[in-house]
C-alpha cells in the first residue's frame, strides 16, 4: 500500500508542479507579450518619425536648392553690375587721362608733359585738373574695393549654401 500511496502523491506533486510551471510560463508569456507590444509601439513611432524626418529633409533640400539658385542669380547679377560699373569707371578714367594729356599733364606722373609754361591760368587749370583726377582715382579705388568685397561675400554665401546642400545630401544617403 505504501507504494500506491507514494505513486499517488508523486502524481499529485507532479500535477502541482506542472500547474505551477504552467502558471509561471503564462506569467512570463504575458510579460513577453507586453514587451513585444511596447517594442512594436516604439518601432511604429520610429517609422513615423523617420517618414517625418525624410519629408522635412526633402523640404529643406528643396529650400536649399532654391536658395542656391537665388544666390547664383544674385552673384551673376552683382557680377554683371560690377563689370558694368568697372566699365563705366574705366571710360571715365580714359576721358580724364585724355583731358590731362590735352592740358599737357602726364596722366601717370601728373607732371607737365612739356617744358615750363609761364602762363598762370594754364598752370592753375592743370593743378585743378590734377587734383580732380586724384579725387576721381581715390573714388575709383574705393568703388573697386567695395565691389570686390561684395563679390567675395556673395561667393562665400554661395559656398556655404553649397556646403549645406552637400551635407543634406550626405544625410539623406546615410538615412536611407
Amino acid at each position: 500500500m505504501t507504494s500506491s500511496f507514494s505513486l499517488a502523491s508523486e502524481k499529485t506533486m507532479s500535477y502541482k508542479q506542472l500547474k505551477s510551471d504552467y502558471s509561471s510560463i503564462l506569467k512570463e508569456h504575458g510579460e513577453l507579450q507586453n514587451k513585444l507590444n511596447k517594442q512594436q509601439t516604439y518601432l511604429n513611432k520610429a517609422k513615423t518619425t523617420k517618414k517625418k524626418l525624410e519629408k522635412e529633409n526633402q523640404e529643406l533640400k528643396e529650400q536649399l536648392d532654391a536658395n542656391e539658385a537665388q544666390h547664383k542669380e544674385s552673384i551673376a547679377e552683382l557680377s554683371e553690375r560690377l563689370n558694368t560699373s568697372n566699365s563705366k569707371l574705366q571710360k571715365k578714367l580714359d576721358e580724364y587721362e585724355r583731358e590731362l594729356e590735352r592740358l599737357g599733364v602726364d596722366p601717370v606722373t601728373l607732371k607737365p608733359l612739356q617744358g615750363d609754361n609761364t602762363e598762370d591760368n594754364e598752370e592753375l587749370k592743370r593743378k585743378e585738373t590734377v587734383e580732380h583726377v586724384k579725387e576721381l582715382l581715390k573714388k575709383l579705388n574705393s568703388n573697386m574695393e567695395s565691389s570686390e568685397a561684395m563679390f567675395v561675400e556673395l561667393q562665400d554665401i554661395h559656398d556655404q549654401c553649397k556646403t549645406l546642400l552637400n551635407e543634406n545630401a550626405l544625410q539623406d544617403s546615410e538615412g536611407t
